[in-house]
């Protein structure tokens, strides 16, 4: 499925459809310091999408600017205001201190998933609110790792296989109705321990 169709799927509007909010949203403090970081993105090998978002973190953790993708002729251009740390408040970590670095992440909006770039910077400087030189560049292209979609099935990661095992057979049927494609089945032990679980299978 691609991306394009996955965002389709995933996102509604208030009309029918939901939109889902990009999870940086309210993380940033705007100072009066920053320099803007530019690059392309992309994901695996393809351009990020419309609805993607790239946020810079400093080495504590904080999201020190946040914005989404612009697309232009296929391509994917980061144009992320990175904020400076503000001396004057000392009870609160705003952003960037100089000499610290920073890493990017991705917010994979079809699939709702966030992957961070495997190397971080450390070339920020307070540049007024403009681009800075020698911290990215618009022909630099930045590849981030991709993310599978959640599973659909609810007890992901749950099952502990060993090296004893059986197979139950049937059919499954919910109120008298045969179950779909998409329904999982599970079982647990007399101690609540989930001990197999499998999509079931829709035949015809």
């Amino acid at each position: 499925m691609n991306r394009s169709l996955l965002k389709i799927l995933h996102f509604i509007l208030l009309t029918g459809f939901i939109f889902a909010q990009n999870p940086f949203q309210d993380m940033v403090n705007p100072t009066n310091t920053s320099g803007v970081f530019q690059g392309q993105a992309t994901i695996d090998g393809t351009p990020a999408a419309e609805g993607d978002w790239v946020a810079a973190f400093d080495d504590d953790g904080n999201c020190a600017g946040a914005s989404e993708v612009t697309l232009y002729e296929g391509d994917a251009y980061i144009n992320l205001t990175i904020y400076g740390d503000d001396g004057t408040s000392t009870d609160v970590d705003e952003g960037i201190n100089a000499g610290e670095n920073f890493y990017l992440r991705i917010w994979d909006s079809s699939v709702d998933a966030i992957t961070e770039y495997p190397d971080g910077f450390d070339c920020w400087y307070n540049n007024n609110g403009a681009p800075m030189t020698g911290c990215g560049g618009a022909t630099n292209v930045y590849d981030f790792p991709g993310a599978e979609p959640p599973s659909d099935n609810p007890w992901d990661g749950l099952v502990n296989p060993t090296n004893l095992s059986g197979v139950f057979q049937g059919q499954a049927t919910v109120d008298g109705i045969p179950a779909s494609s998409g329904d999982w089945i599970a079982a647990f032990d007399e101690d609540g321990n989930i001990a197999g679980a499998n999509e079931v299978i829709v035949d015809g």
